[in-house]
């Protein structure tokens, strides 16, 4: 049962929306796998997406913002197939926390080398747990990358400095991740033509992140809308 962290103190990363599209896709996909998505951010921004959203919930979502989230995942992680952590927008015990829980860890930037360096206090929160948990999986995830436009070469630069990998799957900056989390939905629920590149930048994360943590995930036509 795999546990994957966001977590990345610097904001405008799209930490909250890579988290609400990364269980939505995961829980539309053919195995139909029940989700929990784990709000461990003060401001509740998830649950908030959720108490919007109209209709059956995707996905379950609860908000957690406390330093024992690592100790309540065991009872957890018998009721559902994957966690999901949306991380707090600083680093403090509960982002050490979502670490400690996490299998992987993804660590969200936008293309801007700057952005990377901005992270270094996330940076050096997962380098503390990597000495606790050595196995502990962690990326880089680039988001919010300008359609027809190459990520530059100081973000590669740039992350070369750390001795972390980059996601090779990328996230675009698009407008229908922004229109659809306000309304309580995510592009999957779209339908629109616009909206398809989106969702294939989400299944090429999921597929990216089943692979790591060593888990199946098949992503049927619904996901692919």
């Amino acid at each position: 049962m795999p546990v994957i962290g966001l977590a990345n103190q610097k904001g405008g990363v799209g930490k909250t929306t890579l988290s609400l599209h990364i269980a939505a896709a995961l829980a539309m996909s053919q195995e139909r796998p029940h989700i929990l998505l784990i709000d461990a951010d003060p401001q509740h921004s998830s649950l908030d997406w959720a108490a919007v959203r109209e209709g059956s919930p995707v996905f379950s979502c609860v908000g957690m913002p406390h330093a024992k989230i690592n100790r309540e995942l065991e009872d957890l992680k018998r009721t559902y197939d994957w966690i999901i952590i949306d991380g707090p927008p600083r680093v403090n015990d509960v982002s050490r926390a979502v670490v400690i829980a996490s299998d992987l860890v993804l660590v969200p930037i936008a293309p801007s080398g700057l952005d990377v360096w901005a992270s270094s206090d996330a940076i050096s929160t997962i380098n503390e747990a990597l000495v606790y948990k050595p196995n502990l999986k962690v990326r880089f995830l680039v988001n919010r990358v300008q359609p027809n436009t190459k990520v530059s070469a100081d973000v590669t630069d740039a992350i070369k400095k750390y001795e972390i990998l980059e996601l090779g799957a990328r996230v675009h900056h698009r407008i229908d991740f922004a229109a659809s989390i306000s309304k309580g939905l995510t592009v999957f629920d779209l339908g629109t033509r616009s909206a398809k590149a989106a969702t294939l930048d989400i299944n090429s994360v999921v597929l990216e992140v089943a692979g790591i943590v060593g888990a199946t995930v098949s992503l049927g036509d619904s996901v692919h809308a």
